[in-house]
C-alpha cells in the first residue's frame, strides 16, 4: 500500500513580538506558528539585525533548531549579548 501525504512548505511567520523581560532585562522574542500546509515545522531560522544592518543568529541563546524553542515559539537573549561586539 502506498500512502501519499500532500503538503507544501510552511508559510513564513507573520507575527513576531519582541519585549524586554522586566525582571532580567533580557530581550524576548515570541512568534505565532505559521500555516503549516501539512508539513511539520522542525526548526526556525531566528535572525537579529545588527547595528550595521547585517542579519545574525544567536545560536547559544536562541537556537531555532532546539525542540523547546520550536515547540514554545519563544526565546530569550541576554541583553549583554545584543550590546556586545557581535551586534
Amino acid at each position: 500500500m502506498l500512502t501519499i501525504i500532500a503538503s507544501g512548505p510552511p508559510f513564513k511567520v507573520l507575527t513576531v513580538t519582541t519585549s524586554v523581560d522586566s525582571v532580567t532585562g533580557d530581550f524576548v522574542i515570541d512568534w505565532t506558528r505559521p500555516i503549516t500546509n501539512g508539513a511539520a515545522i522542525i526548526k526556525y531560522l531566528i535572525e537579529i539585525q545588527d547595528k550595521d544592518g547585517v542579519w545574525k543568529t544567536s545560536l547559544a541563546t536562541c537556537n531555532g533548531m532546539e525542540l523547546t524553542i520550536v515547540g514554545t515559539m519563544h526565546c530569550t537573549i541576554p541583553m549583554n549579548t545584543l550590546t556586545g561586539v557581535d551586534f
